[in-house]
This record gives structure tokens, sequence and C-alpha cells, in this order.
């Protein structure tokens, strides 16, 4: 497998559910149908998952992914051992500002 490669929500649904070990999704944003393969694979307990999105709205508003898919990624963080690392910039110093949670 190549460390870069176009791919589209069928693609990442496959090598989502193929993988073994560890999942790292790192993109502005996500769609449903993404959100949900990740979900399912969090549920099994069995995979390192790793999240990183820009959870602004206008990540959205520009097409990078859907509200409902960031509703659907943050579900899992409820699951006992789940964390949740949430990284906002504040509008007026465009510096990143994090919390975690979990």
């Amino acid at each position: 497998m190549s460390t870069f490669r176009a791919v589209n929500d069928e693609t990442l649904i496959e090598l989502i559910r193929r993988a073994e070990r560890r999942i790292v999704y790192i993109a502005p944003g996500l769609y449903l149908p993404v959100a949900k393969a990740i979900g399912a694979r969090f549920e099994l307990g069995k995979l390192e998952i790793t999240l990183v999105l820009d959870a602004d709205e206008d990540v959205c508003w520009i097409g990078f992914g859907e509200l409902a898919a960031l509703q659907e990624a943050h579900r899992p963080s409820g699951i006992r051992g789940a964390r949740l690392h949430r990284v906002w910039r504040e509008r007026s110093s465009g510096f990143p500002v994090s919390t975690r949670e979990g």
C-alpha cells in the first residue's frame, strides 16, 4: 500500500473494515457513511482509533463533511476507555485551543 492515494467514501469504508490494529483518520471533516463505519469498529474495542477532525461549522459549510457525521463520530466517546480530545481555533487569535474529556 502506498503512503498517499486518492480515496472516496467507499474506499475509506473498505479500509476501515479491513483494519486489524489501528485506524488513524485525519481530515477536515467526514461524511456519515464513513463515521458509521468507524463507529462500528470502535464498538468492537479491538482497535486503536484516532480521529483528528476540524469540528468548526465552516468545514461543513464549505463541503468537507456534515454535522450528522460529527455527531456520529462523537457518540462512541461515551464508551468506557474512550477519550475525546477537542481542538478548536479562537477566532480572535487564530491559535488552537484544546480540551480533553473522558
